[in-house]
């Protein structure tokens, strides 16, 4: 059994902006390519549909200077809270992890003036030496500060 961990990367976007990234990775994540193509290529629906629990997602992405591909499920979906969670079922990330989750959310700061928007990663390494996902962590990072740079 690997090492378990948490990695979440966060960052602040002007009030209801947050709102916008959600609605975008719910249910258009493939519009993430435009705003960040070095990190997102593509994203396309291979059973199911955008922003269903139990649809299935295969991205398109870089990933430590090589392009990758992951088959995700999404887990979870929660509107009122702004929750989404998708577990990585295939692709070239668990070749290192033996488990992979993520977890997207929209908070409001303490006097609504901004949102923050986390991406967690959780997830079970295959051995000992293998790191945590620093480079997905960035990749991650780098999307979400493209996107609210596009915003008008």
């Amino acid at each position: 059994m690997g090492a378990r961990g948490r990695l979440v990367v966060g960052h602040e976007f002007p009030s209801s902006k947050g709102d916008i990234f959600y609605q975008v990775l719910k249910n258009n994540p493939h519009r993430l390519s435009a705003s960040s193509p070095q990190f997102v290529q593509g994203c396309k629906v291979e059973e199911g549909e955008f922003g269903k629990p139990g649809s299935v997602i295969v991205w398109t992405f870089t990933h430590e200077g090589k392009e990758s591909v992951a088959k995700e499920v999404i887990e979870r979906v929660d509107d009122e809270n702004r929750v989404l969670s998708f577990r990585i079922v295939e692709g070239e990330v668990l070749d290192q992890y033996e488990e992979f989750l993520t977890t997207f959310r929209v908070e409001p700061s303490r006097d609504g003036k901004k949102d923050y928007v986390t991406w967690t990663f959780e997830y079970e390494t295959r051995g000992g030496d293998v790191e945590p996902p620093f480079a997905l962590e960035q990749t991650a990072f780098g999307v979400i500060v493209n996107f609210e740079k596009s915003l008008p």
